[in-house]
C-alpha cells in the first residue's frame, strides 16, 4: 500500500508537475526487497525464525524508503502551489492518492501552529489550560469545522531549508479530525489562520456526531 498508493503516485506527480527526479533507484530497490519477502515459505510464514527475522528487516527498509519518497514528493508539490499568505497564516495540503474522489470524508490531520500565535484558555477537569487558537478555511474562505483530538505544546523542530544552515523553531502540534471533499488523485489546500486571543477556544466542533461536549458522548437515542 505504501508503494502503490503513496510512493509511486507522489513521485510521478512531483515529476510531472515540477520536473523533479522520480527517485526510481530508491523505488526499484524497495520493490526488489519486497519481492525477496515473497518466496513461498517466507510469505506463508512457515519457514525458520531466522528467515522471518530477515523479512522484518526488509519490510522496515521498504517502509523507510516508501515514506521518504512520498514525504519528499508531497513537500515539493505543496511548496510549488501558487498562493499568497501572511505571517499569521499557514498552509496545509491534504492529498488523496486514490483514483476516486471522496466526499465529506473524516480525515485526521496534524496542524502545525507557530508558538508565536495567540493562545486561548480552556477549562477542562477543573484546570485552566492554554491551547493553540486557530481556524481552518479552504481556498474559497469557507470555514472548516474541526474536532480537536490531542495537543502538544511547544514542540521543537530542527530542519534544513534548502542547503542553508540548520534552523530550529518551536511550534504546537494539534491533531484534529475534519470532514473534507478530496478530488481523485489530487489534493486540497487548507489555510490555518491565527485567531484573536479573546475569542473562545472550542475543544470540539458543532458538527452533529457523538461528541456533545468535550467529555461527553451522546447518540440520537
Amino acid at each position: 500500500a505504501l508503494l502503490c498508493r503513496w510512493a509511486e503516485p507522489m513521485s510521478a506527480w512531483s515529476h510531472l508537475l515540477l520536473g523533479h527526479s522520480r527517485m526510481d533507484d530508491l523505488l526499484e530497490n524497495a520493490w526488489k526487497l519486497l519481492i525477496q519477502n515473497h518466496a513461498h515459505d517466507s510469505i506463508c510464514g512457515c519457514s525458520i525464525d531466522a528467515v522471518h527475522e530477515d523479512m522484518a528487516y526488509r519490510f522496515r527498509q521498504i517502509e523507510q524508503i516508501a515514506e521518504d519518497v512520498a514525504d519528499r514528493s508531497a513537500r515539493a508539490i505543496a511548496a510549488g502551489i501558487e498562493s499568497e499568505w501572511d505571517e499569521l497564516e499557514e498552509r496545509l495540503v491534504v492529498f488523496n492518492p486514490n483514483p476516486w474522489a471522496v466526499e465529506q470524508q473524516a480525515v485526521e490531520l496534524t496542524v502545525r501552529v507557530p508558538s508565536t500565535w495567540p493562545t486561548a484558555e480552556r477549562t477542562r477537569e477543573s484546570q485552566l489550560n492554554k491551547v493553540p487558537h486557530f481556524s481552518l478555511t479552504d481556498e474559497t474562505g469557507r470555514i472548516i469545522e474541526y474536532h480537536r483530538l490531542e495537543t502538544e505544546m511547544d514542540k521543537m523542530r530542527v530542519w534544513l531549508p534548502g542547503r542553508r544552515a540548520l534552523r530550529t523553531e518551536t511550534a504546537h502540534r494539534v491533531r484534529v479530525v475534519v470532514r473534507l471533499d478530496l478530488p481523485a488523485s489530487g489534493y486540497t489546500t487548507l489555510r490555518v489562520r491565527s485567531k484573536g486571543a479573546k475569542a473562545p477556544a472550542s475543544g470540539y466542533s458543532p458538527i452533529k456526531g457523538l461528541a456533545s461536549a468535550p467529555t461527553c458522548l451522546e447518540n440520537d437515542l
